[in-house]
């Protein structure tokens, strides 16, 4: 049995006693002190001890405190009378651990190492946040207190919504439990997360910050979490006069179109000409145009992309195919333009020949696009649909993400490519991966279709990186 010293005075400790009157926790023995008779409560408990004296006095605390406390607690109104029992105790016991209730910000005790100071005001304020929308939960009484352990409610709208855990890139952080309802359930990589469900995460701080916010973003916010800028590149040497003016007049549209907060364009090798004099007409409060006349190259464009919070980058079939693994190193989507134009653009495609993680891992940016964009969406399946259950399920999602029907084409005989080679006005969701980025000599005799994203090269497409 341990032997635990309470000095209560206020409403605080009053409400602190009447649970723990209610606990009745017989395993301990409790003294309390105190000024005001009604804090002891009615009844007669065999594990406490009630004094009624000032606690700031010195002779009189020790002569209750004369035996052995495995802990002290100090909880009162007033700051200074909290210092002076505080000093009091310290003097009669060196190493008793201490626990103070601070709802004052008394400082200049943090030099002993067996005092806890509990600090009211932030305990209150920290409840209150809690009931605000939009604001992390996180654990200030479990394990470190600094984070590390966040619940996030998933909103009707969020990129988190109708995927399965296994299809959601967790480094450095984990989804442990989901609540829905009033069930929870721990996290299993089949297990899908559905609108309004809470999720427990756990892992380093600051990444659960982030988390916190990409499970919040709605729809209608692409080209982010990627980034909230657009960015494109044009060589007026290497692109040619006619090229430059397509991008430019294309890029402007997309950045129209999607939620895009600016678009940069950079200029390398400026030529006097119809596009040189376009370029320096556009540039406002939402499109910046910079000319380098010094040539440096594509190898500032990293550094642009990273200085302007760049998302999407705009370019043609050209520049991507001698630089596409630069660009897959930038991890931002990219967009290919076609012969077409962006206003006229009907269908997005997916190209699938096997359900994995690879198309849940993009269906946040393909909802987000066709949304903006205002256009219906496709799914190509080549051979049987494989995953069962799963793959129909999380079909049957992204319908209700989409707000429309998602057109599932499934044929074991055609090659979907054949059948779209003579469509126009469409844009292609690539996954880019490292294959992607790479020269592929053989992609002909791959069942992969989206190896052959090349034969769909004049529409539109957009290359979404894969964590």
């Amino acid at each position: 049995m341990k032997n635990i010293l309470i000095v209560a005075d206020g409403i605080v400790a009053k409400y602190f006693l009447e649970r723990l009157f209610v606990a009745r926790n017989n395993a301990h023995h409790y003294t309390v002190i105190a000024m005001d008779e009604e804090i002891f409560g009615g009844e007669n408990l065999e594990n406490f001890t009630f004094y009624r004296f000032d606690p700031t006095s010195f002779d009189r605390l020790k002569q209750v405190v004369s035996g052995y406390f495995s802990q002290f607690m100090i909880m009162l109104k007033d700051g200074f009378e909290t210092v002076s029992v505080y000093n009091n105790l310290r003097q009669i016991s060196k190493k008793t651990e201490i626990l103070m209730l601070d709802l004052w910000g008394l400082g200049g005790l943090e030099d002993d190492s067996h005092l806890t100071v509990l600090d009211g005001r932030g305990i209150v304020t920290a409840r209150l946040m809690d009931y605000l929308p939009d604001i992390p939960v996180v654990a200030d009484n479990v394990g470190l207190g600094q984070g590390e352990i966040m619940e996030v409610k998933v909103p009707v709208g969020s990129s988190f919504m109708y995927r399965h855990i296994s299809s959601i890139t967790q480094k450095k952080w984990r989804i442990a439990m989901v609540y829905r309802g009033s069930n929870f359930m721990i996290a299993k990589p089949n297990l899908m997360i559905l609108p309004n469900d809470v999720l427990l995460i756990v892992g380093e701080p600051s990444v659960l910050l982030s988390v916190f916010r990409s499970v919040k973003k709605e729809t209608g916010q692409f080209p982010s979490p990627f980034g909230h800028n657009t960015y494109l590149f044009l060589d007026m040497r290497a692109m040619g006069e006619e090229a430059c003016l397509r991008l430019l007049e294309q890029s402007l549209k997309l950045h129209e179109k999607l939620n895009s907060k600016r678009l940069y364009v950079k200029v390398v090798n400026p030529t006097l000409n119809l596009a040189y004099e376009k370029l320096k007409s556009v540039g406002d409060e939402r499109v910046a145009v910079t000319f380098d006349f010094f040539g440096r190259g594509v190898e500032q464009i990293k550094d642009d992309v990273f200085k302007n919070d760049v998302g999407l980058i705009v370019t043609d079939n050209k520049f991507f195919s001698a630089h596409k693994r630069m660009l897959f190193e930038l991890k931002r989507p990219v967009t290919t333009i076609g012969r077409g134009d962006a206003d006229e653009i009907k269908k997005g495609v997916i190209l699938s020949s096997g359900f994995g993680d690879e198309i849940e891992n993009q269906s946040a940016v393909i909802m987000d696009c066709c949304a903006q964009l205002d256009t219906q969406i496709s799914l190509y399946h080549f051979g049987a649909l494989s995953g069962g259950e799963g793959a129909e399920e999380h079909f049957d999602s992204l319908s209700k993400i989409f707000g429309r029907k998602v057109e599932i084409v499934e044929d074991r005989n055609i090659n979907p490519i054949l059948k779209l080679k003579n469509e126009q006005n469409l844009l292609q969701f690539v996954p880019f991966t490292k294959k992607i980025s790479k020269k592929d000599a053989f992609a002909t005799f791959s069942n992969d279709m989206n190896r052959l994203y090349a034969r769909l090269s004049d529409n539109y497409q957009i290359f979404i990186p894969i964590n």
